[in-house]
């Protein structure tokens, strides 16, 4: 697996160093920090984070021209860091994904594709000759995403700026509906599931793969409940606990056909054993219980410091993980 959300490093704006504020101006300036941080309009992270370093509130907060000016290059500077942050952070991630992805695109139905959370588009390699278009609420990748389509001979390709709880699409428009790595991020599982659903045209399917929540009372699972919030507040609200699985059943679809798995080295190790007793003699004993998934595989015994050691390889944290179709 590549290396964890939680190693990436997303370079922030710098604010310009210059003389003490005054006691009056701190004060403004902290009323107008508290109006970001308490915003209940359910705005994204990155506009929590522009509208402090440039000192005005979140969404619909007073300033002037020049003040919602900073606002904007400043949320625009950090989308674009985030987005080449992305482009070059997860290309080993997706290596090893790519197994799972070339199998569940072969689901693909019609040539009308929509991918719910775009991104960079790492998953243009899979839809040579379709007709694609991809909703994403970072506009600054759209740039990568159309590089990935021009490279790989996509017949159209279309990336439209918005969320997956609102798509910009008509009733039974698609009929196709991916979505990989994006229920971790959205404010509402539920609503993406359901808008996944109303898309898509009478025989349509909803393609989707999302790293879950390690089972209760592993080494993992304790590893993403100590590192969620960190990992939340760093990529965009990315939660390491999270399972949508319940969310796209409610959603409606005729049928849903899943499957659960662990990817790379974690598949057998000392940090998915059921039991911290159990963690520690596969730690100790220096093996792996391998069950032949696709991210799993190397079975056989090792030194103990390499058994620890190769089990929390980057991107562990993401490591336990659901595929699935959901059909119309």
């Amino acid at each position: 697996m590549a290396s964890s959300l939680a190693n990436l490093v997303v370079e922030m704006p710098r604010a310009r160093l210059g003389r003490r504020r005054s006691s009056t101006n701190q004060s403004a300036r902290g009323r107008r920090m508290a109006t970001v941080l308490s915003c209940g309009c359910g705005c994204t992270r990155r506009t929590l984070i522009a509208g402090v370093l440039s000192g005005r509130g979140a969404l619909g907060a007073e300033g002037s021209n020049q003040e919602n000016g900073s606002f904007v290059e400043l949320r625009k500077s950090y989308d674009a860091n985030f987005a080449k942050t992305m482009d070059s952070g997860m290309k080993d991630y997706e290596q090893n994904m790519a197994a799972v992805k070339t199998e569940l695109f072969s689901h693909i139905v019609g040539d009308t594709v929509l991918e719910i959370g775009l991104g960079n588009g790492p998953n243009m390699r899979y839809f040579s000759g379709l007709h694609v278009m991809g909703v994403e609420p970072n506009a600054q990748s759209f740039e990568y995403a159309a590089a990935a389509a021009r490279a790989n001979n996509l017949a159209s390709f279309e990336p439209m700026e918005g969320v997956g709880e609102h798509l910009p699409m008509p009733d039974a428009s698609v009929d196709t509906v991916v979505a990989t790595l994006v229920m971790c991020t959205v404010a509402d599982m539920d609503a993406v599931a359901r808008e996944a659903k109303r898309v898509l045209r009478p025989g349509g399917v909803y393609l989707f793969l999302d790293h879950v929540a390690a089972p209760d009372g592993t080494p993992l699972r304790a590893f993403q409940s100590l590192f969620d919030p960190l990992n939340r507040a760093a990529y965009e609200g990315c939660h390491l606990t999270r399972d949508p699985l319940a969310a796209i059943e409610r959603a409606g679809f005729a049928s849903v056909e899943s499957r659960r798995f662990v990817a790379g080295a974690a598949e057998g190790s000392w940090l998915t054993a059921p039991t911290m007793g159990e963690a520690f003699a596969r730690a100790t004993r220096g093996d792996r219980v391998t069950h032949g998934s696709e991210g799993g595989g190397r079975g056989g015994s090792r030194p103990q410091s390499s058994a620890l050691l190769d089990a929390v390889e980057p991107h562990f944290l993401l490591s336990p993980s659901v595929v699935g179709i959901a059909r119309v």
